[in-house]
């Protein structure tokens, strides 16, 4: 298998305790992009909810990060990191939308990746893969349970607690995947 991925549905309630369960693993989260071809350190919080995707990784991995550059439509220059490259677990979530749906956040990560001029694909650190599978099975373990949203919302996902809560007294419809 060359990737591994769970969606899910989580609040951004939950995000403050998966902030400190991240910390406690001393995993930190990168913003996906960058200013200055040097990564940007970020907390799971109200503010980043509005960013929609993070990088998790742990301290020692960030310094081996390589920066690729794009030139904006705004003319400005930005900054980031090869996803498929680099050794990180990528974490995706939003907000609720405007008109009340809830869309999945996911876990998501690379095993090895194709590269092109090699014409070969490369197997990742196996330090790092790993790792990503036991933070992977780890997180499904501590924040996530299987429930029935039924048929019109999907069925049968993993989800938090607490986005069972709030479905149940109405807040929100979820979307699809």
């Amino acid at each position: 298998m060359l990737s591994s991925q769970i969606n899910f549905y989580v609040l951004p309630e939950d995000l403050l305790g998966i902030q400190q369960w991240l910390e406690e693993r001393d995993i930190v989260c990168v913003k996906t992009y960058s200013f200055d071809a040097n990564p940007i350190i970020a907390k799971l919080n109200a503010e980043l909810l509005n960013y929609g995707q993070v990088y998790l990784t742990l301290p020692k991995w960030i310094e081996l990060f390589e920066y690729k550059s794009c030139l904006l439509p705004s003319g400005e220059l930005t900054y980031y990191v090869d996803f498929d490259k680099e050794l990180i677990i990528q974490f995706d979530f939003e907000k609720i939308t405007k008109d009340q749906l809830l869309p999945p956040s996911r876990f998501y990560f690379t095993k090895q990746y194709f590269d092109r001029p090699a014409w070969d694909f490369i197997k990742k650190d196996e330090e790092y893969v790993k790792w990503a599978m036991k933070i992977y099975r780890d997180f499904k373990k501590r924040f996530l349970v299987k429930y029935d949203f039924g048929p019109d919302n999907f069925g049968i996902n993993y989800t938090t607690p607490t986005v069972i809560e709030h479905f149940e007294r109405g807040e929100f419809k979820l979307r699809g995947h």
